[in-house]
């Protein structure tokens, strides 16, 4: 028989060992909710992208049946992304200090840098109005698209005294204007639909602000922007109606149109600083839009931000 100090001896081993066990278990339970902890699967959409002058990008990310708009910003190379907003169509004011965006159509919101400023600048009546503002090239005007289909024209806004000024005028849709570096031009995009709501006339046009004469640069296109230095204009378009459309560069003359991309579809253009590089967005294989740059001349492709896949 065993004396009773080795029946002790040998349970207080057993007991060790149990608590081994025990103690291992809890660590595997650790390590199993560390494991079920999962970072966020969901499939969001990256778009409506805007880069300020010192590289900072404001992007829309949604979810694939766009139940919500949110509104981040990261670096001009990716990394940690901060929630700025809930909305849409964000564009950065010209010294980067705050940005414009909209909550629904017709109203526009602007908010600094610490999203504690939340102004409403400008409220349309009618519900058709099209969301596509900006700021002047001075930030003391916002530059956006007002009416209600099948026609729609241009106008700016002083922010302090609120006075609304007519910029374009004539049939058809306006919109997607930007203003040139020096401030005395502006380039829109258009179409003209017939009764039959077939597109009879679109395009391109660059408008002299002083003359208030105008000259269309391209058959098609949509969101047409300057280069930093003024000598070129980035735009996305279906090219003689065809699908998917692509990101294009012309001169502010009309010439020297240029095909950039080839992908599923590509979209917005936006110029990086020193005008080396055109942000855009594309769609990939599985339906999902994401953040992708390219030098200006549409070499070295490579993905921001997006989906892993």
């Amino acid at each position: 028989m065993k004396s009773i100090a080795a029946c002790l001896q040998h349970s207080i081993k057993a007991s060790c060992f149990s608590y081994k066990l025990i103690g291992m278990a809890c660590i595997c339970c650790g390590l199993s909710m560390t494991v079920l902890a999962q970072p966020d699967t969901t499939q969001y959409q990256y778009a409506q992208i805007s880069l300020s002058g010192n590289g900072a990008l404001l992007y829309v990310r949604s979810t694939r049946d766009n139940k919500f708009n949110e509104i981040f910003m990261t670096g001009a190379n990716g990394g940690p992304a901060k929630k700025m907003a809930s909305g849409i169509v964000p564009k950065w004011s010209p010294d980067g200090a705050s940005f414009l965006y909209s909550v629904s159509r017709g109203q526009f919101f602007i908010s600094g840098m610490d999203t504690s400023l939340k102004t409403d600048p400008f409220k349309n009546s009618t519900a058709h109005d099209l969301v596509t503002a900006t700021f002047s090239r001075d930030g003391k005007s916002i530059v956006f698209s007002q009416g209600a289909p099948p026609t729609a024209d241009i106008s700016i806004m002083n922010r302090e005294t609120r006075e609304i000024k007519a910029v374009t005028a004539g049939p058809g849709l306006k919109w997607g204007a930007d203003i040139s570096p020096d401030g005395k031009y502006m380039v829109y995009a258009y179409f003209i639909r017939a009764a039959d709501r077939t597109i009879t006339d679109r395009g391109i046009v660059v408008k002299d602000l002083a003359s208030g004469e105008e000259k269309k640069i391209a058959g098609f296109g949509e969101y047409p922007i300057w280069s930093h230095n003024g000598k070129s204009i980035a735009f996305f378009g279906h090219n003689n109606n065809e699908k998917p459309s692509h990101i294009y560069t012309i001169n502010p003359d009309g010439t020297g149109l240029r095909q950039l991309t080839e992908g599923e579809a590509d979209e917005t253009p936006q110029w990086g600083p020193g005008d080396k590089q055109i942000f855009f967005v594309t769609r990939n294989t599985a339906g999902l839009w994401e953040i992708w740059t390219m030098n200006a001349d549409g070499t070295a492709k490579e993905k921001l931000v997006g989906n892993r896949m």
